[in-house]
């Protein structure tokens, strides 16, 4: 095999994508940064308990983000129980997606090269890998904030009514998780 098609097989976007997801999911078995919960992910996880009323409650009055996630969360962990792996592990799930749509709104606006380096810069990003870790909203932030800039794009470019309504929906789900 010569260099020629070594470059030819990592020119092909489906490789390229599959090495970056699997680097950015590497990183994030390997690099973890709390044995155990901290107090705001303590929290996250005492709110899953609640009731719905006292949720609410709670959510209104006292806690400073908006409840989407803590409802989500309730839900994750009626479902697949409550350690503290599987309560982080809601955020890992829109970690990768967060990389494949950085890389995919890159794309659309600058072209291939740009995709690329911002494919390498989200999949190693420290910060997406740390907050993949945590069982709080802010992978979730960056999932949906990049997903609307995407819809408020497509807005723009072309306008229709069916991009309308799903900025719309994304947006009132972002607002719903800020």
């Amino acid at each position: 095999m010569n260099f020629t098609s070594i470059e030819k097989f990592f020119e092909k976007e489906s490789v390229t994508l599959c090495l970056f997801v699997l680097v950015a999911i590497s990183l994030y078995c390997f690099y973890v940064p709390f044995p155990s919960f901290w107090f705001d992910e303590a929290v996250s996880a005492i709110l899953s308990y609640s009731n719905m009323s006292s949720l609410t409650q709670v959510l209104l009055t006292g806690e400073a983000h908006p409840p989407f996630y803590y409802i989500a969360i309730k839900l994750w962990r009626y479902f697949w129980g409550d350690s503290e792996n599987s309560l982080r592990f809601l955020s890992f799930l829109f970690f990768v997606p967060t990389v494949l749509l950085t890389y995919f709104f890159t794309k659309k606006l600058f072209g291939e090269y740009a995709a690329k380096f911002s494919l390498l810069l989200s999949s190693t990003s420290y910060f997406l890998i740390f907050y993949a870790h945590q069982a709080r909203p802010y992978e979730i932030l960056a999932f949906f904030s990049i997903l609307s800039f995407f819809c408020f794009y497509k807005l723009i470019d072309r306008f229709k009514v069916v991009t309308v309504q799903f900025h719309e929906i994304i947006n009132s789900i972002a607002r719903k998780v800020l």
